[in-house]
C-alpha cells in the first residue's frame, strides 16, 4: 500500500482512516452537495490559501480533479466524514515537503458548520499517526495565518511545537501574508503515543526564566488550553512580571519544543511567613507532562526559598480534577476541601519525584 523510498509519498489506493467519531475517506461525486458549503464559504475559504468557488459547478469539477488525481496516487486528499452518517464536513491533506527527504505538511479545513466539535483535532491526529507509523516520516510540519488562532489550537493539541513566525513568506490571493509554522518529529510522536518513554528521550527537559523574547512560545502554550490568550496579553503581562522582583515566570523547554510554563509570587501568608503561590502551571497534554510540571515546581521551590519563603502553595480551583491529581503526585499536600494545595520547602530545594 505504501512504501518509503524514492517514491515515498504515493498512497494508491489511499487508505481508509477511521477515528471514534470520524471517517477519513476519498471525495466522490456523491460528496457534492456537502463540498459545497466547504468551498464555497468565503469564511472557510480566507484561512486557506485559496478563492472559493463560485459555484456548485465549479465544486463539481473540483471532486472530477479529485477523482481523477486519486486514480492516478498523486492525491493525498482525505474527506472528513462522520462515522454515523458518512457526510463529508471538511477535508485534511498531507503534501509532500521536500524532494528525497521524509518530510509533508498537512493542511486542513471544515464547514462552518461543524466548527468547535473537535473534528479537526481528531481528523489531525489520524493523519499524524498514518505519517509517522506507517509511511515512516521523520518530520511534519504545519503553518497558519497568525489571525487563525482556532487552528493553533489544534495543531498544539496534537503535540506540534511551535517553531516561528514567518514575516511575509507566502504569497496568498493576491497578498504578501505572514505564517505561523510548527513542528512534529517521529521522536516526538513516539513519546506522545507511549512508544518511547519519556525518560529514554535524548532531549532533556530544560527549565530557566522567561523573557520578553519568548512571548510567542508562550502564547502558543498557553492557547492550547485557553481560548482567550494572545500573544499581545502574553506580552503585556510578561512585561510586568519581568519587572517585579517578587514574581517570576519559567519556561519548560524539551529540544527547540516549548512543553510548559509556570508562574509563581511570593507574598506573606496568614501566619506572617513568607510563602510563595503557583499562579500559572500549563504543560502540554503528553507523556511529558508530569516530568515536565515537576522540573517547573522544582524551580520555583529553589526560586521561591532563595527568597527565605517557607512554603509553596497553589490554588488550581475545585473543578480541575486532573490538576489536583497533578499536585498530589507531586508531593503537595490537600488543604480546604481541594482549594488548596501546600508544600513544605526542605533544605534540598527539591518538589518530591515522582
Amino acid at each position: 500500500m505504501l512504501y518509503h523510498n524514492d517514491n515515498w509519498l504515493r498512497l494508491n489506493p489511499l487508505p481508509v482512516l477511521d477515528t471514534p467519531r470520524l471517517r477519513l475517506r476519498m471525495f466522490t461525486a456523491d460528496d457534492l452537495a456537502d463540498a459545497v458549503p466547504l468551498y464555497t464559504d468565503p469564511q472557510v475559504c480566507r484561512h486557506l490559501n485559496m478563492v472559493p468557488d463560485a459555484d456548485e459547478a465549479a465544486v463539481r469539477t473540483r471532486l472530477d480533479r479529485f477523482v481523477s488525481d486519486y486514480g492516478r496516487g498523486t492525491l493525498h486528499l482525505w474527506a472528513v466524514a462522520r462515522q454515523e452518517d458518512n457526510r463529508a464536513m471538511g477535508a485534511i491533506v498531507l503534501k509532500r515537503s521536500a524532494e528525497g527527504w521524509p518530510s509533508a505538511n498537512i493542511g486542513y479545513a471544515f464547514a462552518r458548520a461543524y466548527w468547535g466539535n473537535g473534528y479537526a483535532t481528531e481528523a489531525l491526529r489520524a493523519v499524524v499517526d498514518l505519517s509517522f507509523a506507517v509511511v515512516a516520516l521523520h518530520r511534519l510540519d504545519i503553518d497558519h495565518f497568525p489571525e487563525n488562532t482556532a487552528s493553533a489550537r489544534v495543531i498544539s493539541k496534537n503535540g506540534f511545537y511551535y517553531e516561528g513566525y514567518l514575516h511575509e513568506a507566502a504569497h496568498s490571493k493576491g497578498l504578501i501574508r505572514s505564517l505561523r509554522q510548527y513542528c512534529l518529529l517521529r521522536s516526538e510522536w513516539e513519546i506522545l503515543r507511549g512508544l518511547t518513554p519519556p525518560e529514554a528521550s535524548p532531549l532533556p527537559i530544560d527549565v530557566r526564566p522567561a523573557t520578553p523574547e519568548d512571548t510567542e512560545a508562550l502564547a502558543d502554550l498557553l492557547s492550547a488550553t485557553d481560548e482567550s490568550v494572545t500573544a499581545g496579553s502574553v506580552a503585556g503581562g510578561l512585561a510586568v512580571v519581568c519587572r517585579q522582583p517578587d514574581s517570576a515566570v519559567f519556561l519548560a523547554h524539551c529540544g527547540y519544543r516549548a512543553v510548559g510554563v509556570l508562574h509563581v509570587r511570593t507574598d506573606i501568608g496568614l501566619t506572617g511567613a513568607l510563602v510563595a503561590e503557583v499562579l500559572t502551571l500549563c504543560a502540554r497534554a503528553d507523556e511529558l507532562r508530569p516530568p515536565v510540571e515537576n522540573a517547573l515546581l522544582t524551580e520555583a521551590a529553589c526560586w521561591a526559598e532563595a527568597r527565605g519563603a517557607v512554603r509553596l502553595v497553589a490554588r488550581p480551583g475545585e473543578e480541575r480534577r486532573e490538576t489536583h491529581r497533578q499536585y498530589t503526585a507531586l508531593g503537595f499536600e490537600s488543604l480546604y476541601k481541594r482549594h488548596l494545595f501546600s508544600k513544605r520547602l526542605d533544605s534540598t530545594n527539591k518538589v518530591a519525584p515522582l
